[in-house]
C-alpha cells in the first residue's frame, strides 16, 4: 500500500512540474501575411505542442495544433509572379531522423489555410534566377547524409517539378565519388549482401539520376559496381523504386495541407 502511494504521489508531482515547465517555456511568434494575424505558441521542450493560431479582425478562422514543437523562420516571396506573396513558414518537429522542418505554405489568394505543408522544404537563395523551393529527403537513418533533393516551382496554382538547367542538375546529382568510396568499405568489411544499407546507396544513384533525367547512368554505374549475385531482382526493383518516387514528387496533391 505504501509503496501505491508513493507511486501516485510521484506521478501526480511529475505532472505539477511538467506544467510548469511547459509554461515557463512557451514561446510566441507573430506574423502579419496580408490582413491574417497568424500566431505560433510554442514550447520546443515538449514535443509536438505547438499551436498555430490564424485569425483576421480579431476573430479567430483557424487553428493547427500538436503539430510542431519548434519556429524557425518564414519567408515571404512572390513564386509564381501573380502580384501578391506567398508565405513559407518553417516549423520543426525535432523528434524524426527523416524530418528536420515542416513548411506550411500560404497563397492569399487561394486561402486563409496553409494549401501545402513541405516537409524538408525551404526557400531556394541559391540564384537570384529561379523562385523556387528545394526539398531534402532522408533515405536512411544509418546511412547518415545520404539523401536525394529536387526542386518545386509554383505555377498556375500547382507545385511542379521545372525543367533544370545544368547547374541545378548538377547540384541534385548523386555523389558518385563518395559513394563509391563507402561501397568499397562495404565489401573490405566482408557482409555487403547481407547488409541492406548496401542496397540504400544503389537507391540514391537510381532516385538522384531520375529526377535529374540522367537514368542511363544509373544502370551503367550499378553494372560496374554491385557485386551481389541477385543482380537482376536488385536492378528492377530500384528501377520501379526510381520511377514510383518520380512520380510521388511530381504529384500536386501529395503536398497538399
Amino acid at each position: 500500500m505504501i509503496k501505491k502511494y508513493i507511486v501516485f504521489t510521484t506521478a501526480i508531482l511529475g505532472l505539477i512540474i511538467s506544467v510548469n515547465c511547459q509554461g515557463d517555456n512557451i514561446k510566441t511568434k507573430s506574423i502579419r501575411y496580408y490582413d491574417l494575424d497568424i500566431k505560433l505558441s510554442y514550447n520546443p521542450k515538449n514535443f509536438f505542442t505547438g499551436v498555430i493560431s490564424i485569425s483576421k479582425n480579431g476573430a479567430e478562422l483557424y487553428s493547427i495544433d500538436s503539430t510542431f514543437s519548434d519556429y524557425i523562420g518564414h519567408d515571404e516571396m512572390d513564386l509564381n509572379s501573380d502580384g501578391s506573396k506567398e508565405l513559407l513558414l518553417y516549423c520543426s518537429g525535432g523528434a524524426s531522423p527523416y524530418i528536420f522542418q515542416d513548411l506550411y505554405f500560404f497563397d492569399i489568394k487561394r486561402s486563409e489555410k496553409p494549401v501545402y505543408m513541405i516537409q524538408n522544404g525551404y526557400l531556394d537563395t541559391t540564384t537570384s534566377k529561379h523562385r523556387r523551393i528545394l526539398v531534402n529527403q532522408r533515405l536512411s537513418p544509418a546511412v547518415m547524409g545520404l539523401w536525394y533533393s529536387w526542386f518545386l516551382e509554383y505555377k498556375d496554382n500547382k507545385l511542379v517539378l521545372p525543367k533544370l538547367d545544368k547547374k541545378s542538375k548538377n547540384q541534385l546529382a548523386p555523389d558518385l565519388k563518395s559513394i563509391t568510396e563507402n561501397l568499397d568499405v562495404y565489401f573490405k568489411n566482408g557482409d555487403a549482401c547481407d547488409d541492406y544499407n548496401y542496397k540504400v546507396f544503389f537507391e540514391n544513384v537510381f532516385i538522384c539520376n531520375k529526377i535529374t533525367g540522367n537514368d542511363e547512368d544509373s544502370e551503367e554505374y550499378f553494372y560496374k559496381n554491385y557485386k551481389c549475385d541477385n543482380k537482376l531482382e536488385t536492378l528492377e526493383y530500384l528501377i520501379k523504386l526510381a520511377n514510383d518516387t518520380y512520380s510521388y514528387l511530381k504529384d500536386d496533391k501529395n503536398y497538399l495541407y
